[in-house]
């Protein structure tokens, strides 16, 4: 990295990205913006428009270490400490997964479903919250409520409510045992990567317990479904996310405990309860 006590903005900038390039990360240009950015506390426009100005040595060394971090493929989200899920940022740590843009498929199937006034939606395994806020902040007149068996996952999904001012129940509860209330529609975003499976580097550093499950990933959900059919008032809708070659599976399981599928849109299914 050819970077010393006189570099310019551009000069950290070409370096860091052909440091990142180098390394195989894709997104070395916008990830060496970033790392401008946490470094000299620059919005970006200011660092684009000015690309001569030299980093001071707390700057560069700042710099120099948060490249480093990054060249290891520990991910930029949790460097930033936030991602952006449907239009707004989300605090996240290792702790917790981080928010992937094909998700966001879930919440606009969900609002194109015009639920009746006031549904009470579930978000089982919430993570970092983003699915359950963005739920309540895309339907006003929604009472939500999150789950998660991490306590540390759930603190970060407090904060996260915080952060958006979205008034959510948080609450402990492995998959569906310790639910509050009866719900109109559960999502279950849950874990559904075969363990078998080779992922990027990145997802080394994210909770495995948040990515990989047994049973070539439907364990999880095996579970799930299996819990459905205990609950006294089950809901009228679920939603899940999985994998194309698991949603038969999937499908299948959801027809034993009373569902028919309603809708598949990429990733995500939607079951309706049989009458």
């Amino acid at each position: 990295m050819n970077m010393n006590s006189s570099s310019t903005i551009h000069e950290c900038l070409i370096s860091s990205q052909e440091a990142l390039s180098a390394e195989g990360i894709i997104s070395a240009r916008i990830d060496s913006l970033i790392i401008l950015e946490l470094s000299t506390k620059m919005d970006r426009a200011k660092i684009l428009a000015n690309p001569d100005q030299k980093l001071s040595k707390v700057e560069l060394r700042k710099l120099k270490k948060i490249l480093a971090v990054r060249l290891k493929n520990y991910p930029i989200a949790y460097i930033k400490g936030e991602e952006e899920f449907y239009g707004r940022n989300f605090i996240v740590d290792k702790s917790v997964l981080i928010p992937r843009p094909e998700t966001e498929e879930i919440i606009q199937q969900i609002v194109e479903l015009k639920l009746e006034n006031h549904p009470v939606i579930a978000d089982i395994g919430t993570g970092s919250g983003c699915i359950g806020i963005t739920l309540k902040l895309e339907i006003p007149d929604a009472k939500v409520d999150m789950y998660d068996i991490s306590n540390k996952a759930l603190k970060i999904a407090k904060k996260n409510a915080k952060k958006n001012q979205a008034m959510v129940g948080i609450y402990k509860s492995d998959l569906l045992k310790q639910l509050k209330s009866n719900y109109d529609l559960i999502v279950a975003n849950l874990p559904y990567v075969p363990k078998e499976v080779v992922t990027g580097k990145e997802v080394a550093f994210e909770p495995e317990s948040a990515v990989f499950a047994d049973n070539d990933g439907m364990a999880f959900l095996e579970d799930f479904w299996t819990q459905i059919e205990h609950i006294a008032n089950r809901p009228k809708l679920i939603v899940t996310e999985s994998l194309d070659f698991q949603h038969h599976h999937n499908e299948s399981l959801a027809k034993k405990s009373g569902y028919r599928l309603s809708k598949t849109s990429n990733l995500t299914q939607i079951f309706i309860v049989q009458a």
